[in-house]
């Protein structure tokens, strides 16, 4: 697959992408990778704003570089959600 066909079709790349990485590294690699991910979420969030501002530098389109800050965009909204519930229940156990 030439970096044309990757940039041409991003879904399909993705899924090779990940379908390779999966068949090559063993679970636990894969697991460190998508924490370290999942811990650094707003810096990835912050370089997607970064790619859409500045999208014709790069190869993607604005349309791309806007699907994936929403992605991203989403997943850091799940990640505050998630953590305000575990405040919000902490502090409700300390106060029982």
């Amino acid at each position: 697959m030439s970096v044309r066909e990757w940039v041409a079709n991003p879904i399909r790349a993705g899924t090779a992408a990940a379908s390779s990485v999966l068949a090559i590294f063993h679970a636990e690699i894969v697991v460190t990778v998508l924490a370290f991910g999942w811990a650094n979420l707003q810096q990835w969030f912050y370089m997607a704003s970064l790619l859409v501002a500045s999208h014709q530098a790069f190869p993607v389109s604005q349309q791309q570089a806007s699907t994936i800050l929403a992605v991203l965009g989403a997943l850091l909204l799940l990640k505050l959600l998630v953590r305000a519930a575990n405040r919000i229940k902490t502090k409700l156990n300390d106060n029982s």
